[in-house]
């Protein structure tokens, strides 16, 4: 998924994943990175960010024992792969692109996300992850949409594109001689977030 990060906007391009909540990108200073084609993000370049302490509300989903309410909100994400990030929670402006079934054109806003400082595993190319899970960190919830949809399209024809499509334009809609199948996402009853 392509979006930009921060204030000036920085290019983001991440792991879609419907199995987590959480966005994040690696980030300066950074301890353990994986290698990436873009610079890693610098949260003091941007005019946006902002950390988050362990008192704020979006620091209660990743919040570890020990955070004292003034200090800085850490957290730690390990993923079925093995892959992992750590880091410190923020927010920062996230502007995604005008294409057709988007977020409205030149939309950005203010999210809480990850700013990643101990990342590793096969990231595939990518820079971090946008969570499009159930819980209050996801990107959907965030955004207060209530839905999204998401076209899967040949993974080895790069030439077409994978929309992503917020809210009301989340519909879909048959048409073009395209077949359009719906796949719903299903609440683990152990794990509902």
């Amino acid at each position: 998924m392509e979006l930009a990060i921060g204030t000036p906007p920085v290019p983001f391009v991440a792991l879609f994943d419907t199995g987590s909540d959480l966005t994040w990108t690696q980030c300066q200073p950074c301890k353990l990175c994986f290698p990436q084609d873009t610079p890693v993000y610098d949260p003091t370049a941007s005019s946006s960010f902002s950390p988050l302490t362990c008192s704020s509300n979006a620091c209660l989903p990743v919040w570890s024992r020990g955070c004292a309410p003034s200090s800085l909100c850490g957290y730690r994400y390990a993923y079925g792969d093995g892959s992992h990030s750590a880091g410190v929670l923020g927010t920062e402006t996230l502007t995604f692109g005008s294409g057709p079934g988007q977020v409205p054109a030149g939309f950005a806003g203010a999210v809480a996300f990850g700013c990643g400082r101990d990342n590793g595993g096969d990231w595939y190319n990518s820079t971090g992850l946008v969570g499009f899970g159930r819980g209050s960190l996801s990107l959907v919830a965030q955004l207060g949409f209530g839905k999204f949809s998401y076209c899967l399209t040949d993974f080895f024809n790069t030439s077409l594109g994978s929309h992503v499509s917020f809210g009301s334009l989340a519909e879909l809609a048959h048409g073009g001689g395209t077949a359009v199948q719906s796949t719903p996402l299903v609440q683990s009853p152990q794990s509902p977030s």
